[in-house]
Formats: structure tokens, sequence, C-alpha cells
């Protein structure tokens, strides 16, 4: 098993690696960064099926906010280097 250093590893938002793929989103992983949101980058009716069902349990489970460009379009995060927000653009 593939040990990450915690203290190297920490997001706000992460953009999900691999676009969702099954094996590219461990639970250790997922437990080491912590993120509070996941954006999922993956088109509508994309042929490899991302992201995977199991990871977007992985990150439900770990209670982390899920954004997905393939279900709700674009998706911005706007910042002032303090604070963030992110809204889901459908119509892009």
């Amino acid at each position: 098993m593939r040990r990450y250093h915690m203290q190297q590893l920490k997001a706000d938002i992460l953009k999900a690696p691999h676009h969702g793929s099954r094996f590219s989103n461990s639970s250790a992983f997922i437990q080491a960064v912590k993120p509070g949101t996941v954006i999922f980058s993956s088109g509508y009716l994309n042929s490899m099926h991302h992201p995977h069902p199991e990871i977007l349990e992985r990150y439900q489970r770990a209670g982390v906010d899920i954004r997905r460009t393939d279900a709700h379009g674009a998706v911005q995060v706007i910042t002032d280097g303090n604070g963030y927000e992110i809204q889901p653009h459908e119509s892009l």
C-alpha cells in the first residue's frame, strides 16, 4: 500500500485524479488530502463512464462536496485569496 505524507497533502478543492477513474482515487489518498470539494472533469456520456460509481461513493463517505462537469456543466472557482466560491455553469 502506498503511504502519503499527510503534512504534504491538503486541499480545500481537489481536481479528481484521472477524471475519477476507479484506480486513481484510493481511500488512503482521499483521507490524506481531506478535500472539502472534489471536481470531476469529464464529458457528458463519456466513453470511459467517469467518474466511476465506486469513486463517487468513496468521496461521499468521506463527506466531500462533489462537483461534476458531466452533470453540472463547467465549474468555476472564484477566490479572493482567502476564501472561495464554486459556481456551476450548466449553460457552458
